[in-house]
C-alpha cells in the first residue's frame, strides 16, 4: 500500500488519470476515522491511498450569492462546521448533526465528504436530504458530475467498488471524488430535530435510529433518516394537515427499506409520532442569561431542551451534575430556561479550590483510582458532595445505591476505601 498527498485538486486529478490506465485500486482519504477501522476489519488494504486533506480549495465554506447556495468543500472537519459563524446562523440543524458525534478528537478529524460514505452510520446525510443538498464530484478528467444526495445513494455512489453503468460502461468509483457539498438555502432557518438512538460497541456509537424532520413554510414536514436502511433515505414530505397514523401509513408504504426496522422493538413508529408533534409545534429560540461559575452567560435555548443538552451543546461541563441554587442537581431532569437568572456552578469550576470539598473528595477517588475515567470521577463527586458532610458514616450498600447511576468503569471497593478516608480525615 503507498501513499500519495496531492497539493492541489490538478495534482489529485493527473494521479486519478494515471491509475484509471492500471487495475490499482485507490482509496480516497479525507479524515480516515472509518477507513483505517473498515481496512483492518477487512483485511483488504487498496494499493493507493490519496490522502486530500492538504488541498486546501476542498478546505472551503463558501455562500454563492448568486445561486444561493451553500457550498462546504468536502473536506472540512465536523469541528469547522459546529465553528463556522455563517452555518450556526442559518443552518443549525447541520450544526447539531455535527455535534452528534459526541467526541471532539473525532470531530476535528471526521470531514463532511467522508461521513457521506458511511451510509449506515451517517450523521450528515439525512439533514442533507431533508434539505435537497446535492453532491458535488469530479472524476479522473476534472469532469464534473452533480447529483441529489438522495441520487448518490441510490445510485450507488457511496460505493467505493467498480460498477456497470445503464449504458454498460464501466465506472470506477474509486477515481471519482467529492469536491463538495451544495446547500440550497431554501430551507436555511426552518424548524427542525433531530432525533438518534445508539448503541456502544466498544466504545464506537453506532446508530439504531437516526432521524431528522424539518418543517417548510407550507405546513409540511420532510423526513429523511440512515441507520434503519441499506443507506441513507429521504422520506418524503407530508402534509402536516393529515393524521399521524395517516403520514406513518404513507412513510411505510413508499419507503419499504424502513418497513422492517419500524417493525423492530426499536419503535420506529414512536419516533415519526414525536416529531410529527415537534413539526405541529417548534421549539422556540429563547435568550435566557444564567451565573456560571461567577461569570454571565446569554443563552440561546428552546422550551423543550434541557439544561444537560444545552450544557453539553455549549461546552459548559461534562457531566449532568451541577449545583443549582446551592443544591446538586441532575441537569437532565431540569429545562433549559429554569436557569433563567440562576446561579449554577459547575464541578470544573469546583475543582479549582484546593480546600473545597469537591478538590479533597476528587483527590481521594484519584488516590485509590476508583476509575480511569476522569469524567465518572467528576460525577461521583457531585454525587457524594452534599451527603458527605450530612452523614457522619456512609454503610457499603449506601455507597452501592448513591454510584448505581454511573455503573461503568468503577472499582467499588476502591470507592468504598476512599469514601471511608474522606470522612475520616475531614471529621477531624
Amino acid at each position: 500500500m503507498k501513499f500519495f498527498t496531492p497539493n492541489s485538486k490538478e495534482e489529485l486529478y493527473n494521479f486519478l488519470a494515471e491509475k484509471e490506465k492500471t487495475n490499482d485500486t485507490v482509496e480516497i482519504l479525507a479524515g480516515g476515522t472509518s477507513s483505517i477501522g473498515d481496512f483492518a476489519l477487512k483485511g483488504i488494504y487498496p494499493n493507493f491511498i490519496v490522502d486530500i486533506k492538504k488541498i486546501e480549495e476542498l478546505k472551503e465554506i463558501n455562500y454563492k450569492y448568486e445561486e444561493e447556495i451553500l457550498s462546504i468543500g468536502s473536506a472540512v472537519t465536523l469541528t469547522e462546521i459546529t465553528e463556522n459563524d455563517y452555518i450556526n446562523d442559518e443552518f443549525e440543524i447541520l450544526v447539531d448533526s455535527a455535534l452528534e458525534v459526541p467526541s471532539r478528537p473525532i470531530r476535528n478529524m471526521a470531514t463532511i465528504g467522508g461521513n457521506l460514505f458511511d451510509p449506515k452510520n451517517s450523521i450528515i446525510a439525512p439533514v442533507l436530504l431533508v434539505a435537497y443538498a446535492s453532491v458535488k464530484m469530479r472524476d479522473s478528467n476534472g469532469e464534473i458530475t452533480t447529483l441529489s444526495v438522495s441520487e448518490f445513494y441510490s445510485k450507488e455512489y457511496y460505493k467505493k467498488d467498480i460498477k456497470e453503468s445503464e449504458d454498460n460502461s464501466i465506472i470506477r468509483n474509486d477515481l471519482l471524488f467529492v469536491e463538495s457539498i451544495e446547500i440550497p438555502n431554501k430551507y436555511f432557518n426552518s424548524p427542525a430535530k433531530i432525533l438518534r438512538t445508539t448503541e456502544d460497541l466498544n466504545n464506537d456509537y453506532e446508530s439504531l435510529v437516526n432521524l431528522v424532520a424539518l418543517v417548510t413554510e407550507d405546513n409540511k414536514i420532510r423526513f429523511a433518516e440512515s441507520a434503519c436502511s441499506d443507506y441513507p433515505l429521504f422520506l418524503g414530505e407530508y402534509s402536516l394537515s393529515l393524521s399521524n397514523d395517516e403520514i406513518f401509513g404513507k412513510i411505510l408504504s413508499t419507503n419499504k427499506l424502513v418497513f422492517e426496522c419500524a417493525r423492530q422493538e426499536l419503535d420506529f413508529k414512536k419516533y415519526i409520532f414525536e416529531l410529527l408533534e415537534f413539526g405541529r409545534n417548534p421549539d422556540e429560540e429563547i435568550m435566557i442569561n444564567s451565573t456560571v461559575d461567577e461569570k454571565m452567560h446569554t443563552f440561546f435555548t428552546t422550551d423543550k431542551k434541557s439544561l444537560f443538552t444545552l450544557f453539553y451543546e455549549e461546552d459548559i461541563t461534562e457531566t449532568p451534575y451541577v449545583i443549582f441554587n446551592g443544591r446538586v442537581v441532575d441537569t437532565r431532569n431540569i429545562f433549559s430556561i429554569e436557569a433563567k437568572d440562576e446561579h449554577i456552578e459547575t464541578i470544573e469550576y469546583l475543582l479549582t479550590f484546593e480546600d473545597s470539598t469537591a478538590y479533597k473528595l476528587f483527590k481521594s477517588l484519584e488516590k485509590y483510582k476508583v476509575s480511569d475515567s476522569k469524567k465518572y470521577l467528576k460525577e461521583i463527586v457531585m454525587l457524594f458532595y452534599e451527603i458527605v458532610r450530612e452523614n457522619p458514616i456512609l454503610k457499603a450498600e449506601d455507597i452501592k445505591k448513591i454510584v448505581k447511576v454511573v455503573d461503568k468503569d468503577i472499582n467499588f471497593d476502591n470507592l468504598l476505601r476512599a469514601i471511608k478516608e474522606y470522612q475520616k480525615e475531614n471529621q477531624r
